[in-house]
């Protein structure tokens, strides 16, 4: 079938002149790979993890063939964006021997010419593949001659896929380019920035935030058109390395334009089922390889003689993709601490970690690091649907007695409580805020219904915090259980109704509402007793 591909395209190839049968061959080949489109518009692949390579060998072979054709013959601005999806799958499936056909990928400039692309962003990212295909290395130039060979019928004194190289490189890593793995593309956002010293810290700093540009810019593109089929979690995880880029790259326009866009389309309005855990746990798997594989690098570079079996991806445990995934965020934190704070896009990325999907130790840790800063995670003038939103994706749902949701650990609703007794910046219009508020009214209301027990650790809970934050939870909690609903999206609402609304605000209130519901330790009996008297009056209405 791969042998019958490539002669029949080598036979419309001699056609590409021909004005009657040239347009019907090109529509019958986007036709082809219009077809290969999956349900939810994602491009398929095969899967080279399930494929013997020789096997995979014949199936890139016969797909350059393909995007051979579509290169010389040019395909129009309909049918780009297809064939860049195409092109892009097609080098992430490519392996060692394919390197002549990877050069060639990178070498077509409309292929990956962008609208609007007036500072050549693109050039400089293609160039960048070019550059690691040819003259990162002499093994690199070798490997390159020998594969033009392999597919440009040269003289060969052999059929291997590697050429006989010169220098005694040790690492497979160094001396090979390919392959890159299907998330190619995404991880070029998830590489390590250098100053550039060859050229001057100044333009390796321009020539990274060009490259930069440039992958965000085809992958806007291919994601509103075409998407891969990646893991949203996966995509995300990637896109959210761009965060611990240097500012200087992070506060360009073009960038922080193109990464709210993203994160839109994979995490905003429209998104993909925001309770699916399935997503957090590809962002979770997707950090802990990337953090494995940073690892062996640096121990591979330091010369580390450890070869324990134990240390085998197979056989690490979830304790270590806590650990790595803890790491990753540690690093988001200080790096928001120092310049992130003052980019949207940043507080955006942050907030999805108090997903309730995330293990609670991940949550303690961004609150707790962010703790003296955590009124920056709003964002300013914020549309209600978009804030709506982001509260929503954080909760795991309404009440349980209504929806039949789960409810929230101690630990996690001991995270927002410690969190509110410490923040001194909040006021309750920030986000964290009503985050905090809606956990805890849910968790009242809840209790109230059903648990003795549960009001009692919401009440050690809720020792510490402000009179006007107590106030506001039990306020919030008697409205949760007179809503009939009982719905998260209701539950939300109200809580944003009520940090909204100034005159819901305890210190606006009388001076006899403000002594009686006095929160401290002299009278944290007698209030308490007053809040399940409130609680209590629901079921009288």
């Amino acid at each position: 079938a791969c042998a019958f591909v490539i002669s029949f395209m080598d036979l419309a190839a001699n056609f590409a002149t021909d004005d009657e049968i040239a347009p019907k061959l090109l529509v019958a080949v986007l036709s082809a790979l219009n077809n290969l489109k999956s349900p939810n518009g994602e491009l398929a692949h095969t899967n080279g993890n399930n494929v013997h390579v020789a096997r995979q060998s014949w199936f890139v072979e016969a797909e350059y063939s393909v995007l051979k054709y579509l290169s010389d013959i040019g395909a129009g601005e309909n049918g780009r964006s297809l064939i860049l999806a195409f092109a892009v799958s097609l080098v992430g499936r490519m392996n060692v021997g394919h390197e002549a056909l990877a050069y060639f990928v990178f070498g077509q400039q409309d292929l990956f010419r962008m609208g609007g692309d007036q500072d050549g962003s693109t050039d400089l990212f293609r160039s960048l593949f070019l550059g690691e295909l040819s003259v990162a290395s002499r093994d690199r130039k070798e490997q390159l001659e020998h594969s033009h060979k392999l597919f440009n019928k040269g003289q060969l004194n052999s059929l291997r896929c590697t050429a006989d190289f010169s220098t005694a490189a040790n690492a497979r890593q160094e001396r090979f380019f390919l392959p890159v793995g299907t998330t190619w593309l995404w991880n070029v956002l998830s590489s390590t920035i250098t100053s550039g010293e060859a050229f001057g810290e100044d333009q390796g700093i321009k020539n990274a935030t060009g490259i930069v540009i440039g992958a965000l810019s085809l992958l806007v593109q291919l994601e509103a058109l075409c998407p891969l089929q990646v893991n949203t979690g996966t995509k995300l995880y990637h896109l959210c390395n761009v965060c611990l880029f240097p500012e200087e790259i992070l506060r360009d326009d073009t960038i922080a334009a193109s990464l709210s866009l993203l994160f839109s389309q994979l995490y905003g309005v429209p998104c993909k089922e925001t309770n699916d855990s399935v997503m957090v746990r590809d962002f979770i798997q997707e950090c802990f390889q990337h953090s494995r594989l940073s690892r062996a690098k640096k121990a591979t570079e330091d010369e580390a003689t450890d070869t324990d079996p134990s240390l085998a991806a197979e056989k690490l445990l979830l304790d270590d993709e806590v650990r790595a995934l803890d790491d990753f965020v540690g690093d988001l934190c200080e790096s928001f601490i120092e310049y992130g704070g003052q980019y949207v896009i940043c507080a955006r990325f942050l907030r999805f970690f108090f997903r309730h999907d995330f293990p609670t130790k991940i949550t303690k840790s961004v609150a707790e690091k962010l703790l003296p800063i955590l009124n920056l995670l709003s964002v300013e003038d914020e549309a209600r649907d978009s804030l709506q939103l982001s509260l929503l994706q954080s909760m795991k749902g309404g009440l349980p007695s209504v929806d039949s949701s789960s409810r929230d650990s101690s630990a996690l609703l001991d995270v927002f409580a410690a969190a509110l007794k410490k923040a001194n910046k909040l006021n309750r219009q920030d986000y964290f805020y009503m985050l905090s508020i809606s956990f805890l009214s849910r968790n009242m209301a809840s209790s109230f219904q059903r648990c003795e027990c549960g009001l009692e650790a919401m009440k050690k809970r809720l020792s510490g915090v402000t009179s006007a934050i107590f106030y506001d939870v039990v306020l919030t909690s008697k409205q949760l259980l007179c809503d009939k609903s009982g719905t998260k999206e209701s539950m939300v609402g109200r809580v944003i109704d009520r940090c909204l609304d100034d005159s819901a605000n305890f210190q606006m209130q009388d001076k006899e509402t403000q002594k009686l519901w006095q929160w401290s330790p002299s009278n944290e009996s007698a209030t308490w007793k007053m809040a399940l008297d409130l609680l209590d009056s629901v079921k009288d209405d």
